[in-house]
């Protein structure tokens, strides 16, 4: 049902129109690349159709764009799949037209003002505050990433596809001046971006506050698309790297592991008892929710999930760069033939992938395998012979006639390290290991919180206190001491670790989990 189809295209600025616009389009795509059917892939070419006779540079046609960025992405996507020039002329449009003079959004309100009665009552705070939805200045004038992280990564997603369709350089450097800022600037250990809550936001250089960060799922997971869009522009370890650090510690921990409750926000630190009582904690949440008001972020990571693929591999036509050491199985279509690969190994919890040819046939062809920055020996062979670990770029390089049976191992020593924390970041101890990410909390609070991303505990889960110490065993394998720093009573208490979820905070008087 159409609700008020009069005020179609009316406010680009505060609705989201377009937005959803794209997210049918890329379903679309999604479908037909997956399937093979066309039925949803026409539909949605219909849909694209019609924007490109409403929105473009004609006096006929509306010069604005959505608040949301979204629709570019969609239509760089339609395009690759039917090659119809006008939805990459219009997704691009809508990119150029961005932040420019006369503004748009000004134009649009003062129509809608003249149409209104009786008149609204002050200037909403959308359209003064331009930055919110990526549009205060054109892109090539921005210099750091600024206000909406979803919206600014998904804006970004969009210039680095359009910048490989178009091989324009202009924006390949807008592209990489402000993902430097944001990488260098204004992320977190865990690959989570967006530092606070009014506005889900970026605030400004080293502001990385752990308790009242926003930190949003869908945000760490349009960083991962925008990392993917600038490996198929250029091949670089560096983005992958970024990629994965989100991937294991944001994405995979804000979902539980019965799939069901999720953080939307994911901050690195929770005080659950002064949260209830301080309004500027009113974003976070201790525990994972069923569902959420706004639920972009569980389709969201269901998207990524099901689309993993696309970020484990990147083709080229010279070599199959392998980006994520995640197990799977994969053919590669190389000169008309399928290189099949198995890649398995308990990654990232020990050191060691190992891929398999599983081809019938000879292929010669290159695999690129990823050797992570944090990796400083790393060793490589295939059938048991050594192979030199020289990366170019950040990935080994290994060009052979590939035929079943033959065997890549990979071994990646993960070292702890211990990370440095911004100015402006309370005393703590963030610390790495291999592209997972810990956070002891050592300011002497009496609750004490236990970071790990992505774990996966034995059925029951052993917890041991007294005065002095704290152990946490798991089916012996896996045993963490941490002294106490306020004396409790002593206590012991034996959960189903099926309760548990990856970010837990444990005290001698409680416990709370969730999921």
């Amino acid at each position: 049902m159409l609700n008020a189809p009069q005020e179609r295209w009316t406010n680009l600025t505060e609705c989201h129109e377009l937005y959803c616009a794209g997210h049918l389009i890329e379903a679309g795509v999604a479908s037909f690349q997956g399937t093979g059917k066309r039925r949803l892939l026409e539909v949605v070419c219909r849909l694209a159709d019609h924007l490109c006779t409403v929105f473009g540079p004609e006096r006929d046609q509306l010069h604005g764009y959505d608040g949301h960025p979204e629709i570019e992405l969609a239509l760089a996507r339609l395009y690759e799949a039917t090659k119809e020039q006008r939805y990459l002329t219009l997704a691009n449009y809508f990119v150029e037209q961005r932040g420019t003079e006369p503004h748009f959004y000004d134009i649009e309100y003062e129509k809608r003002q003249q149409s209104c009665v009786p008149k609204s009552d002050g200037t909403p705070w959308m359209i003064k505050s331009k930055s919110y939805s990526q549009a205060h200045l054109p892109l090539s004038e921005q210099r750091t990433a600024t206000d909406h992280a979803v919206r600014f990564v998904y804006l970004m997603t969009a210039v680095a596809h359009l910048a490989r369709l178009r091989q324009n350089e202009q924006q390949r450097q807008t592209y990489l001046r402000l993902w430097q800022n944001m990488v260098q600037r204004q992320i977190y250990i865990t690959g989570a971006i967006g530092s606070q809550g009014a506005g889900e936001a970026f605030s400004s250089n080293y502001d990385l506050p752990n308790d009242t960060a926003y930190t949003e799922s869908c945000a760490s997971i349009g960083l991962m698309m925008f990392a993917r869009r600038m490996l198929e522009m250029e091949l670089d370890g560096r983005y992958a790297d970024v990629m994965e650090r989100a991937l294991f510690n944001t994405v995979l921990g804000s979902i539980a592991f019965d799939g069901r409750h999720y953080f939307y926000v994911n901050s690195l630190e929770v005080h659950p008892k002064t949260r209830r009582s301080n309004g500027i904690y009113n974003h976070v949440s201790p525990v994972r929710r069923r569902w959420l008001g706004c639920a972009c972020c569980p389709p969201n990571i269901a998207r990524l999930f099901t689309s993993i693929g696309h970020y484990i591999y990147t083709p080229s036509t010279d070599a199959l760069y392998v980006n994520l050491y995640v197990g799977n199985r994969v053919a590669i279509s190389v000169d008309g033939h399928a290189l099949r690969l198995l890649i398995s190994g308990s990654y990232p919890w020990r050191d060691r992938v190992e891929i398999a040819v599983e081809s019938a046939p000879p292929i010669a062809h290159t695999l690129a395998l990823r050797l992570p920055e944090w990796c400083s020996a790393p060793q490589a062979s295939v059938n048991g012979e050594p192979v030199n670990c020289e990366p170019r770029k950040g990935y080994l390089h290994i060009r052979r006639t590939w035929r079943q049976g033959d065997r890549v191992k990979l071994s990646l020593p993960m070292q702890v390290r211990r990370s440095s924390t911004s100015a402006t970041t309370p005393k703590s101890t963030p610390t790495s290991k291999g592209g997972r990410s810990y956070f002891l909390d050592t300011t002497g609070l009496p609750l004490l919180w236990i970071f790990e991303s992505f774990i996966r505990l034995s059925r029951t889960l052993a917890i041991s206190c007294s005065s002095t110490s704290f152990e946490w065993t798991a089916n012996s394998r896996c045993s963490i001491r941490v002294r106490l720093i306020r004396k409790q009573e002593p206590v012991r208490q034996r959960w189903d670790s099926s309760r548990l979820t990856p970010t837990t905070w444990f005290s001698t008087q409680r416990s709370q989990t969730s999921g």
